[in-house]
């Protein structure tokens, strides 16, 4: 199997004889570190920097690393069809999320977005009933206790040949919201959906700064290449509605400052008044480029940005009370 894909990669590389070269003030930072290899493997950037920055200052492992991601998503596109067969005789129905909505929409080519695993948004009445198709296609959970904060996710794995594939099964999206409603959009196969391309924003904004503190650039660069394809196109004024309506309106605020400062993307007068971008806050302080670098160097400023993404304070002091019982007092008590 592996020579397969092999062969595959190498026919599918003479396809792509140039670079999408592009220069953003975040590269620039990341260029000059003396720990540049180690930056780019830790924030998951080197297969999209040799895709899409390839120059003689790219480290050897960046083509190793595209290599892999090719290989392994094409995997997960292979995994994605088989279940897609397996729910149509179940007559039930999945949303991709994050990195398998934005392959082959926003990355055109498999190796340049790192992928950990599938995740995958189902109606919670229709939970069992999925199941019954993951375990069909071979799955199996790991049935590992989560957490309030994350009590909504599954976690799901494969074997395909030596190659281990990763499934997360979402009932809702965010751990603070006791309802949810999200606009779909038919995909290339019948049995998944997509999230609207406003939804789409919300969800990636949400996930990056009010679930994950900034904490990978990966993420962010999800968000500058989806915008700078279709900013012009998206409704802001439903994106602004919507997540004010599910206290992600800070969370938006937060990555469309950053991906302007850092990333260099023009959002234009309309964007940068609905969301008061111009206007001076607090948190720009500490949202700083070297953060987003190395965002474990300082706990202070890591605690500071992880109560700044949140609209209510009481959502932050709520997350942090219930991660606190289960990871240290239940664990101290199971002792």
């Amino acid at each position: 199997m592996q020579e397969k894909y092999e062969l595959t990669w190498l026919a599918m590389k003479l396809v792509y004889t140039y670079k999408m070269e592009f220069q953003l003030p975040i590269n620039e930072v990341l260029k000059v570190q003396k720990n540049f290899s180690q930056l780019l493997n830790e924030h998951h950037l080197s297969g999209l920097f040799y895709q899409f920055f390839n120059n003689s200052q790219l480290p050897i492992e960046c083509q190793q690393q595209y290599k892999k991601q090719w290989i392994h998503n094409s995997l997960i596109l292979e995994e994605i069809a088989e279940i897609n067969v397996v729910a149509l005789k179940y007559n039930t129905t999945s949303a991709m999320l994050k990195g398998a909505h934005l392959l082959g929409e926003i990355y055109t080519d498999l190796g340049s977005r790192f992928l950990s695993d599938l995740d995958l948004l189902i109606n919670p009445n229709d939970k069992v009933n999925f199941e019954k198709v993951l375990y069909e296609c071979g799955y199996v959970n790991r049935f590992e206790e989560k957490f309030h904060g994350n009590h909504f996710k599954s976690d799901w794995f494969k074997l395909v040949g030596l190659v281990e594939i990763n499934l997360e099964l979402h009932t809702q999206l965010f751990f603070h919201l006791d309802q949810e409603h999200w606009d779909l959009k038919p995909s290339y196969l019948s049995q998944f959906y997509k999230l609207s391309d406003e939804d789409l924003v919300i969800h990636l904004c949400g996930h990056l700064a009010f679930q994950h503190n900034f904490l990978k650039l990966f993420w962010l660069f999800d968000l500058y290449f989806l915008l700078n394809q279709k900013k012009d196109k998206l409704n802001w004024a439903i994106i602004k509605s919507k997540s004010k309506d599910k206290q992600l309106y800070r969370s938006i605020q937060m990555c469309l400052w950053a991906l302007s400062q850092y990333y260099g993307l023009s959002l234009g007068q309309y964007i940068e008044d609905l969301f008061k971008l111009k206007n001076k806050h607090w948190w720009q302080k500490y949202l700083t480029l070297d953060f987003l670098v190395y965002p474990h160097k300082n706990k202070k400023n890591y605690f500071i940005i992880k109560h700044a993404t949140k609209d209510q304070l009481r959502t932050a002091l709520y997350y942090n009370l219930t991660w606190f019982y289960h990871y240290k007092i239940e664990k101290f008590w199971s002792k």
